[in-house]
């Protein structure tokens, strides 16, 4: 690369760092040998990571992936090799100026204890010069960007706050400066599973936003699958095993490694491909007020449904309330019917969605844009007639010359017990049903209870 491309590829970066635009990555032929260690950490690694995708390194513990994330911000030198930042040498930036304009999210958040929530979102911009004004408009952009209320959350201390907090706050602050590029190293791997799914969901829905090149770093497979455009399962010394996008990684592994780390059930994890928003929602009628009780009667009289949602003042969902309790026009509709155990977001993938209707034990479950504002609902029976569309392509995807293949063998054994209680719960809602049938008042919409779920 002559000097005359070299500066316009650093003025370029420095334009789109500025701005907060996403750059590709390059890595070429990468390596990482550590001093008195006999094999490298890394080694002859190559990868292109697009602009504005979420490319996720995933293998087993001390394979390399971290080691390799690092080197991209020089928190590790590499030994030799080059990476591209938006076309210019990384090694050729000053330090402190490349890892101020990349994002860096850890396991536990790594926030500044003795400073506020409000004070590590701004401890960045501060060190980059910018004026008062600027910094007080981006805090607050960036607690509504990550759901935390501004008023509430501002003044206290990470110590004040929950794991998935302090998470939110981490995700914030890598995010203040409008970095180019993030790396998330395991963020969410020390949070409880329902915490952990929704900071996954929140991730996405943040990604659609501002369109970030992610480098995000974990062991879970599943993790990968939701939330990598490009999934890179990693070997030992952080040799690349098969790269490329989920779907394609889980419908052909390929070799007998990358089997054994997707593991059994690769046909429910292709769920993770799906998401609410690729549905044709159903629209359960709803209401804000307890006026205007003959208007959603009227609804659920047209529509054939048995069950209305009660929203707030901000759409969002919070009571299931039958058409005999809205006959009664109650004065305080909020405290009648059953109170909404869960939502999904449109980005929440389908194998998501099955678990929350599972946990909160509904056939139903309503769904919610990026402000929770009610778009539809989402049934359990969508979900299962989803899966089995998939099972439909993976056998239709065989070649027709290679021999016939069985469905386990095509998608690795099915999670049965999965499946199982999904049609548990089905055939449970059929017989009630057709119980109720039998005693006059069909209850074919009601969002049931399933027990044992």
């Amino acid at each position: 690369m002559s000097s005359t491309e070299t500066t316009s590829s650093r003025r370029a970066l420095r334009e789109a760092m500025a701005a907060g635009t996403a750059v590709e990555i390059d890595l070429q032929s990468v390596t990482k040998q550590f001093t008195g260690t006999g094999a490298p950490a890394v080694e002859d690694f190559s990868l292109t990571i697009p602009a504005g995708e979420i490319v996720v390194f995933v293998g087993p513990s001390g394979c390399g992936k971290t080691t390799t994330m690092r080197m991209i911000n020089r928190l590790v030198r590499p030994t030799s090799g080059r990476i591209l930042i938006g076309g210019a040498d990384a090694a050729k930036m000053k330090t402190d100026d490349l890892r101020r304009r990349i994002g860096y999210v850890v396991q536990q958040a790594g926030l500044l204890p003795h400073l506020t929530v409000r004070q590590n979102l701004e401890a960045v911009p501060r060190l980059l010069k910018w004026k008062s004004a600027r910094i007080d408009e981006r805090s607050s952009e960036l607690f509504e960007l990550v759901g935390l209320d501004e008023a509430e959350f501002a003044d206290r201390y990470p110590r004040e706050l929950s794991g998935g907090q302090q998470q939110r706050v981490g995700v914030a602050r890598a995010l203040a400066a409008d970095p180019p590029i993030l790396l998330m190293d395991e963020p969410f791997g020390a949070l409880d599973p329902i915490t952990r799914d929704r900071l996954q969901s929140e991730l996405l829905k943040i990604q659609r936003r501002v369109r970030k090149t992610i480098v995000f770093v974990t062991h879970d497979i599943d993790e990968a699958i939701k939330l990598g455009d490009r999934v890179v399962v990693l070997k030992e010394r952080s040799r690349i095993a098969q790269q490329g996008p989920p779907d394609e990684i889980l419908a052909n592994p390929a070799d007998r490694y990358v089997r054994s780390f997707i593991g059994g059930g690769a046909a429910v994890k292709r769920l993770h491909l799906v998401r609410v928003e690729d549905l044709e929602l159903e629209r359960y009628p709803a209401f804000t007020e307890p006026e205007g009780y003959d208007e959603i009667l009227r609804q659920l009289q047209e529509t054939g449904y048995e069950y209305a949602l009660l929203l707030d003042n901000h759409q969002r969902p919070q009571r299931w309330l039958h058409r005999d309790e809205l006959q009664d026009r109650p004065g305080r509709p909020d405290l009648e019917g059953q109170a909404v155990q869960g939502v999904v977001m449109a980005t929440t993938t389908l194998h998501d969605a099955m678990d929350e209707m599972l946990s909160s034990g509904t056939g139903v479950v309503p769904a919610v844009d990026d402000r929770g504002a009610y778009i539809g609902t989402v049934r359990l029976d969508q979900v299962t007639d989803a899966l089995d569309d998939i099972h439909v392509t993976a056998v239709a995807e065989q070649e027709d010359s290679a021999p016939v293949q069985t469905l386990a063998e095509i998608t690795g054994e099915l999670d049965s017990r999965e499946l199982q209680t999904a049609q548990e719960i089905l055939d449970r809602e059929r017989v009630a049903r057709q119980r109720d049938e039998t005693d006059g008042a069909s209850t074919d919409d009601e969002p049931k209870e399933t027990e044992g779920a």
